[in-house]
């Protein structure tokens, strides 16, 4: 194959039981029909002897899922809830969270707010989100002639600036000329290379983003013969292209459309607050909401300039304020006219030491604990005084000369009551947060863009907060870093991710990853990311711990296509390095949460789990489906009291991948080293079963099925058998199991 080295690498040594150690893990019996040995119960802290003290806890869901969760908190924090303009020209737009009128510009989403996996990046445009669009949509003043210009050419280049509502105008005009489906091309796609074969028949296409290369080599020859696939195929198809993005006019000037016209806001904030109230339960009606005094003083402020998705945003925070979920106060700071002028004179009067590093601490770490905020403050504030008071004797400064009110007050902050979930439950906390949400990214920006010898002192200070021991503050770091980056990427990227990504720890490499998440959804620089990534998975000079870190990021990025990903991952999954083993687990984790990527992932791990030439990838294929079976292990069912196993899960909604589940997850049980961590996520099962009777016969087919598909179904049974024996509170939900095991032998 084409990703194979010529030689094969030696078969990695034993690591039976590596996965099998977790808190509910029950005994396992030898099982009579099989020639392996007993697999007994693995004492605490045994099962992981063989892996570095650095890396145990990336074996431990908890540790995991606490990563993406300090990540997510770390985006909405930072960047909040709805969109983030980068950059002074406002042509940038990273979006995080979940698809709603707030976030329906250049990227669609799905998922938690802020979870890795935000960005559809190809693939079918789901319904929900068409209809979204269509309920909320305003046609733009341009919308009619590109409507023409689409219909009569079956091809159109739309080039308009980011924010524009050019993303949303496109799959609007997509969904009402072509209703049997819109879909989404790769940003990698070639347009000279696209054939017939690679579309179906009736439906539109975007392609997102064009790379400048393919713009400038575009002809008349290759516009006209796009048009006539499209026109055979019954198609059509919309290519947006940054505004600074030059197109050949003589070539292909008459199917580009430059700019999309304007938007009258009121007419569109007036229809995204009737979409936002459309069946609630509130008694205000839009024209009521818009109408109160207070309101109406908010909308005087809003200009022509305004980009429409600043109006989507106005009107789906003016819903929450119809809920009594918000304050229409927090609307009015975000809204009003706080100019990046003023926001200069305010920086500018943070002119003490201590004062000026808490305001960038509470920038980077906005809305965290207040002894957070103010203990990674100090650790500023000293490096600052470090330049500024070089002389030991002035170093003095006299203790409780400023409350935290004070500071506060200064920083246009307020201190919050909120809780903290600590591993042995919540406890309450006092958060301290800007009271402006843009204060946080205008002041990163401003240090990085206009102070070169101060931000020295606050990129050594980020990239000490990345290489802690503590998830919170790394995240925290990795999110300012990775907003830095799209600022200017060659500097970030040289003095702080490269050397986070070539730490040995785990949180400073994790930091690395985060870090590359939002230059990764950034058309400028997704390229440039993908091709760094390859290198650090392919260059057989570039060191394992690199590797590692590509392996860790390549499970969240958004600047390639998930069969790229998987692609890399395999190259790499041949290696014999455990921790990387580890990493390639976790990015596999990530894909398969993505329910449009599962398919891609199973046939993968179908692949990787029957390699017999490179037993290191059979290995590591099989970890991630331990891995995915412990991470995953929560999805939630509305009859159903407790949450089911993933793979109970998946394989009763979809025939298909039911078959594949059954495959592999026969595999582990029958894996020397894995069995283990098969065996305990079957007593896992067993228990919730026990506490909720509907899990019950989903379980019960399940297990009869992968038994029958891997020829263990005895052992299985006596599994179950011993189990019962060993755990009295277990033995009625075994013995309703092993009724089911017998009524699917009858049938």
């Amino acid at each position: 194959m084409a990703d194979e080295e010529d030689t094969t690498p030696e078969e990695g040594p034993d690591e039976s039981g590596a996965e099998s150690q977790e808190p509910e893990s029950e005994p396992t019996p030898p099982p009579e029909t099989t020639p392996e040995p007993a697999v007994e119960p693995t004492p605490p802290g045994e099962a992981q002897e063989s892996a570095p003290e650095a890396e145990k806890k990336d074996t431990d869901p908890a540790t995991w899922k606490e990563v993406n969760h300090n990540f997510d908190e770390a985006l909405r924090a930072l960047l909040g809830d709805g969109g983030l303009q980068l950059g002074g020209t406002g042509t940038n737009n990273i979006f995080i969270g979940t698809t709603s009128v707030a976030t329906l510009g250049d990227n669609h989403t799905s998922g938690a707010p802020g979870r890795f996996e935000a960005t559809l990046r190809s693939g079918p445009v789901s319904s929900t989100l068409l209809d979204r669009i269509r309920a909320s949509f305003v046609e733009p003043a341009g919308y009619q002639r590109l409507k023409d210009t689409l219909v009569a050419r079956q091809i159109v280049f739309v080039r308009a600036r980011s924010g524009s509502g050019r993303t949303t105008t496109a799959l609007r005009l997509l969904d009402e000329t072509c209703r049997t489906g819109v879909r989404k091309l790769d940003p990698d796609t070639r347009l000279k290379a696209l054939e017939a074969d690679d579309f179906e028949d009736s439906h539109g296409y975007l392609l997102e983003s064009l790379d400048p290369d393919q713009a400038a080599g575009l002809r008349l020859f290759h516009a006209e013969k796009l048009s006539q696939l499209m026109r055979d195929k019954g198609c059509m198809m919309i290519v947006i292209v940054g505004e600074t993005v030059p197109l050949p006019a003589r070539e292909v000037g008459d199917f580009v459309i430059d700019e999309l016209g304007t938007i009258e806001p009121q007419t569109l904030l007036t229809r995204h607050v009737e979409w936002g109230l459309r069946g609630s339960s509130v008694a205000s009606t839009a024209g009521a909401l818009l109408s109160r005094p207070d309101v109406k003083e908010i909308i005087a402020e809003i200009t022509e300039d305004v980009p429409p998705r600043e109006l989507a945003e106005l009107g789906a925070l003016l819903v929450e304020v119809a809920h009594d979920r918000i304050d229409l106060e927090r609307v009015r700071e975000r809204y009003s006219r706080v100019t990046q002028a003023s926001f200069l004179e305010w920086f500018d009067e943070q002119s003490d030491p201590e004062q000026r590093a808490f305001v960038i601490a509470l920038a980077v770490l906005n809305n965290e604990t207040v002894t957070l905020v103010s203990d990674a403050a100090a650790i500023l504030a000293k490096r600052i005084k470090a330049v500024e008071i070089p002389r030991r004797f002035d170093r003095a400064k006299p203790l409780f000369k400023t409350s935290l009110n004070q500071r506060l007050e200064a920083a246009r902050a307020e201190v919050v009551q909120d809780t903290l979930k600590l591993k042995y439950g919540d406890v309450a906390v006092r958060k301290v947060r800007f009271n402006d949400d843009r204060f946080p990214r205008w002041l990163l920006d401003h240090i990085c863009a206009q102070y070169s010898e101060e931000f020295e002192i606050v990129r050594e200070w980020l990239t000490e907060l990345g290489e802690q021991n503590n998830n919170r503050l790394s995240m925290r770091a990795a999110v300012a870093v990775g907003l830095l980056s799209v600022y200017d990427f060659p500097s970030i990227y040289s003095k702080i991710i490269s050397a986070w990504a070539t730490a040995d720890g785990y949180d400073p490499r994790w930091a690395a990853a985060a870090a590359l998440q939002l230059p990764s959804r950034d058309p400028a620089l997704s390229r440039l990311i993908d091709r760094l990534l390859t290198d650090w998975i392919k260059k057989p000079t570039m060191p394992m711990v690199l590797r590692r870190t590509a392996a860790q990021a390549l499970g969240t990025t958004e600047a390639m296509s998930t069969e790229k990903v998987l692609s890399l991952l395999k190259y790499a999954a041949r290696q014999d390095d455990l921790i990387l083993s580890y990493m390639i687990g976790e990015s596999i984790c990530r894909l398969f949460r993505q329910t449009e990527q599962r398919p891609a992932v199973l046939r993968a791990l179908l692949n990787w789990t029957a390699d017999e030439k490179f037993p290191q990838r059979r290995e590591t294929g099989l970890r991630a489906l331990i891995y995915i079976s412990r991470f995953l292990d929560d999805v939630e069912v509305v009859e159903s009291a407790e949450e089911w196993p993933i793979f109970l899960w998946v394989a009763d909604q979809d025939a298909v991948q039911r078959e594949q589940i059954l495959t592999l997850f026969g595999r582990v049980l029958i894996a020397a080293g894995f069995m283990h961590g098969g065996y305990a996520r079957i007593n896992n099962w067993v228990r919730r079963s026990r506490r909720d009777q509907t899990l019950r016969a989903p379980l019960a087919r399940f297990l009869y099925d992968v038994g029958r598909e891997s020829g263990e179904l005895d052992s299985i049974r006596e599994h179950l058998e011993y189990l019962a024996s060993m755990k009295r509170n277990l033995a009625g939900t075994v013995r309703t199991l092993l009724l089911h095991f017998d009524e699917r032998i009858v049938k």
